[in-house]
């Protein structure tokens, strides 16, 4: 009796399907020699092996949780947990880039070439280095703050705006609506630019403090 006969298509599914599976066995394995005792564990070795981009793993990745039974700490859609714990390391990652650096004061024009995360992340070193405990705000959902700073009990939180045209009202509007939101003492939105005559006023109406490319350099010579 004739075998059956695989059309040249079949055979090419059938390896592909063979080798993502070899591939996604890899992957478990490479993941799991991290030993992950936490969902935030387990995605950050996936990160650090995968990076961002590869979703072909994600399924690795959430039939770990499962079965270590992580799955209670992740309280968001899975794919917003994974671009959370992204953005973590690549501030982390920054950050230690800049305490790296051979230059010792960062340039404006350095600042200028940064991204508006890689921006949070300057200012996350920076008040650091002014002695406040900093904490980063969520991806998605920040309610108008970047970064929010403690001090001496005193919590300020901050609009982080790396910009090239000046900034306008809606920025301080959004960090008046951040004090409630977070019951913070102070308001303060921090720019590499500068700021409208409007931005201005109202942010003198409101007792908002605002930080401007002149300013923000001040800053960094005193405290780098």
């Amino acid at each position: 009796m004739r075998g059956y006969d695989f059309s040249t298509k079949e055979i090419g599914e059938i390896l592909n399907f063979q080798i993502g599976r070899s591939r996604k066995l890899i992957a478990r394995e490479r993941i799991l020699q991290f030993n992950p005792t936490s969902a935030k564990e387990l995605v950050q070795a996936y990160l650090n092996l995968y990076g961002s981009a590869n979703k072909e793993l994600l399924n690795v990745v959430k039939d770990i949780v499962q079965e270590k039974g992580f799955g209670a700490e992740i309280t968001e859609d899975f794919d917003d947990y994974i671009a959370i714990i992204n953005r973590k390391l690549e501030l982390e990652n920054f950050e230690n880039r800049l305490t790296e650096t051979t230059s010792p004061i960062p340039t404006l024009n350095e600042i200028d070439a940064l991204n508006g995360y890689d921006f949070e992340g300057f200012l996350n070193e920076l008040f650091s280095r002014m002695g406040y405990s900093v904490e980063q705000t969520r991806l998605s959902g920040d309610q108008g703050a970047d970064v929010v700073v403690l001090k001496f009990g005193e919590k300020i939180v901050i609009q982080a705006k790396r910009f090239q045209g000046n900034v306008g009202n809606y920025a301080v509007q959004e960090i008046m609506a951040a004090i409630s939101l977070y019951n913070a003492q102070r308001g303060m939105v921090v720019t590499n630019s500068y700021f409208t005559k409007s931005a201005k006023e109202l942010a003198v109406a409101n007792k908002i403090e605002l930080v401007d490319r002149d300013a923000l350099e001040k800053l960094i010579k005193d405290n780098w």
